[in-house]
């Protein structure tokens, strides 16, 4: 309960906040609580909540000092207060009674209408209940409608369901396949699309809606725009082939939207990646190009072929059929050429047939050639293809061959024969030397034993009579060592060992051990050499041998009187040996056989010299084992003039193996057996 005191300023604050919406604030208002008497302070003002709107807030506050009191400047008088309360009161008591005279009339008047309504409401209600019966029959009707309905409406949600399904089978479709779609409405805005296009054409959920201009895309020179305004107007669909920024392949094809109603209402673009494609046309391209290549370049001939008449050759084929330009053999018949038509023989499985044939040729020349032949198709055209294959040579090649093989098979019996010959050779010339050196030995032996001065040796002539037997010995064991030697070369048995040596002192040594011969026989020996030294691989012992054979030769063939000349040339990286004499010579005919086997220049038995021809073939044999060359220089009546040319070569000291023999015989043995056939020694 409020104080009395307190409930007209509590009012009349009320009543101003309620009215102004400001703070009032009433000071020192005197109240009595029991006994004691108190001052407060009393303060309303508005406040506003979202929850409760507008509120009164209210404070009661004690004062207990004076301080407190002069922090208000306004103070309550209880009495003006008091009787400004009293006025509004009465204002608003009479404000009251004029608006419950107001509200009396209004019911009043309220009154009289509602009693029209009731008899109006009567009368609705009788209306009602007819329209009630009316109603309810055609409820009736309703329900049976209903029931309809329900049918109907059961099979629409069936189709409704296959919509969505269809609807999801389509969603699915355009978002898993390859090829790129946009959709378009009449005013070229995008309407829908698949992921696949949004790798050229730069497209988003949010794009659905924006005009295709505003879109960029990725095409090389390709106006989506313009390209969709034509098909829109001409309703002409329009392919191309586009390649992207990325140089990939695309077929773009635009083609008119058109409903079931046959109306035109947008444009749909399709993007399909021809990358694979693009990519076999090239490698077909480039096989195309391979085969082209591979038919102009081979180099079999390749024609085709149609009833009779050539459709096509290649570089091969004119070659072969001898014509210069291909536009000189299309359309002739292959007969004109060649004599093949009845030869091109097929089965029915189509399988190619392989003959060989020697056909002939428009200028009259045979040839063999090689036809393969086989069904081919030509521009809708049954052809055939041939391939035709010069085998000439390989005939004659066949041939020389059959021919070599009975040449090599008679070469082989050749050389059965030779190695049976040399066989022969080898062994008689061993049977030969066995009783020549027991020969030899007597005589030898013999001569030790008798002297010279015996009147029995005096009257026989003994001597004389033992050296012609022993100069005989000489000439068998110098044929038999020939041949011997001879067979070895033949066989590949005979073998060189060689050693440094210095050839200036060989050459010398042997040609002044023959001085007295020369001598003997009136002839001048002169040897001659432009260096005193040089050190070569050679065989001592054939190196005598050769010098031995050519100074006999030229002691043979040389009168008394003449010269022989020996002469040794530096050259470098060969040394030349020449014996040179003033003898008969050697016809300019005879000359190439001179160093061939059993070949002489003077056959006739009745030849002032002796000799088997084995000699200079044997020098030949022994100058090329030491790999240089022998050479003859001879004018007939002037004679005769042999060089070697020996390479200067050495070998390394660590392999020499000192092999050289002590021979058995003497330098004048040896002198002896190659001058043997020299007569009168």
């Amino acid at each position: 309960m409020v104080p009395k005191e307190l409930s007209t300023a509590l009012g009349t604050a009320i009543g101003k906040v309620k009215k102004e919406k400001v703070k009032v604030t009433y000071t020192n208002i005197k109240i009595k609580l029991g006994e004691e008497q108190i001052s407060i302070n009393l303060i309303v003002k508005p406040l506003f909540t979202k929850k409760s709107g507008n509120l009164i807030f209210v404070v009661f506050e004690e004062i207990k000092s004076d301080e407190m009191k002069d922090n208000y400047v306004e103070k309550f008088d209880t009495i003006s207060k008091l009787n400004e309360r009293i006025t509004d009161l009465e204002q608003e008591l009479q404000y009251t009674k004029e608006n419950l005279q107001y509200t009396k009339e209004n019911l009043q008047t309220s009154l009289e209408e509602l009693e029209t309504s009731s008899e109006g409401l009567q009368s609705a209600n009788e209306e009602l209940l007819v329209s009630n019966e009316e109603m309810h029959s055609t409820n009736e009707e309703l329900q049976s409608v209903n029931e309809e309905l329900i049918v109907v409406n059961t099979q629409y949600q069936y189709k409704i369901q296959e919509l969505a399904d269809l609807n999801n089978d389509m969603m699915n479709f355009l978002n898993s396949t390859s090829i790129g779609t946009l959709f378009l409405d009449s005013n070229l805005c995008v309407r829908k699309f698949t992921p696949a296009i949004t790798r050229e054409i730069n497209l988003i959920e949010m794009d659905i809606g924006r005009p295709i201009s505003h879109i960029a895309h990725n095409l090389k020179n390709e106006d989506l725009v313009k390209q969709a305004r034509e098909v829109m107007d001409s309703l002409v669909p329009i392919e191309k082939e586009v390649q992207g920024l990325n140089n990939r392949w695309y077929l773009l094809k635009y083609s008119p939207y058109r409903t079931n109603e046959n109306f035109i209402k947008g444009v749909v673009i399709s993007l399909v990646d021809i990358k694979a494609l693009k990519e076999a046309e090239e490698n077909q391209r480039r096989s195309m190009e391979h085969y082209e290549k591979l038919v102009r370049l081979s180099p079999f001939a390749i024609m085709i072929i149609s009833h009779g008449k050539i459709l096509f050759s290649n570089a091969a084929g004119l070659n072969l059929l001898q014509e210069k330009n291909i536009d000189n053999l299309i359309g002739k018949p292959i007969n004109m050429y060649l004599n093949i038509n009845e030869q091109l023989q097929m089965d029915k499985e189509n399988i190619a047939a392989l003959l060989e044939k020697k056909v002939i040729r428009w200028d009259g020349s045979e040839i063999y050639v090689e036809v393969n032949s086989m069904p081919f198709s030509m521009e809708n055209e049954d052809a055939e293809l041939i391939i035709l294959r010069d085998i000439t040579y390989r005939k004659i090649e066949n041939e020389l061959r059959l021919e070599n093989k009975n040449k090599k098979a008679l070469l082989d019996e050749a050389n059965i024969l030779d190695k049976l010959k040399n066989d022969f050779f080898s062994n008689l010339s061993h049977e030969l030397r066995t009783p020549l050196n027991v020969i030899m030995s007597t005589l030898q032996l013999i001569d030790s034993k008798i002297k010279d001065t015996t009147e029995y040796n005096k009257a026989i002539n003994l001597k004389k009579h033992m050296n012609v037997m022993k100069q005989n010995c000489y000439r068998q064991l110098r044929l038999v060592n020939n041949m011997i030697d001879i067979t070895k070369i033949d066989a590949g048995f005979y073998e060189i060992k060689y050693q440094n040596h210095n050839i200036v002192n060989i050459v010398e040594d042997i040609t002044l051990s023959v001085n007295n011969y020369v001598i003997n026989r009136g002839l001048e020996l002169v040897f001659d050499t432009d260096v005193e030294e040089k050190i070569i691989a050679c065989n001592p012992d054939s190196i005598e041998r050769i010098m031995l054979n050519l100074l006999s030769n030229a002691i043979k063939f040389t009168d008394a009187g003449g010269n022989i000349n020996v002469n040794i040339s530096d050259k470098g990286e060969t040394i030349i040996i020449s014996v040179k004499d003033s003898g008969i010579g050697i016809p300019k005919d005879k000359q190439d056989i001179i160093f061939d086997r059993f070949r002489q220049v003077d056959k006739s038995l009745t030849r002032n010299n002796e000799g088997s021809g084995i000699g200079l073939s044997l020098v030949k044999s022994l100058v090329e084992m030491h790999g240089g060359k022998i050479s003859a220089l001879s004018e007939y009546g002037n004679g005769t003039e042999f060089i070697i040319e020996l390479p200067v070569k050495t070998i390394l000291e660590e392999n020499i193996k000192e092999n050289h023999e002590l021979q058995q015989q003497s330098n004048v043995e040896k002198i002896h057996l190659e001058f043997s056939d020299i007569y009168n020694l």
